[in-house]
């Protein structure tokens, strides 16, 4: 399968996911909203990666006198999870 068909059936997967909670997660209190954040948050990291489209390469200096590696996050994650529940209730 190529890398945008993965991408399209996993974006579409979360879409659907997204829209059939929208309504709970308008209505919950806050920590139910941070724990639907987060996993809408985790579900954006399993989506499929292609390292030359995704990634700058860059790293925190802060991650570099940690001695940690990970991913660049120009937009946390979390934060695109609430955007999207946030306008979810435009999308039909």
């Amino acid at each position: 399968m190529l890398y945008e068909d993965r991408v399209t059936n996993k974006c579409s997967a979360l879409l659907n996911l997204i829209l059939g909670i929208r309504d709970f997660y308008n209505f919950s209190n806050s920590d139910n909203k941070k724990f639907i954040e987060t996993t809408i948050g985790a579900a954006i990291w399993y989506l499929p990666k292609n390292h030359k489209i995704l990634f700058t390469g860059k790293i925190s200096k802060d991650a570099i006198l940690k001695g940690e590696r990970s991913e660049d996050h120009l937009y946390p994650r979390k934060i695109s999870a609430l955007e999207l529940l946030n306008i979810s209730g435009k999308m039909k």
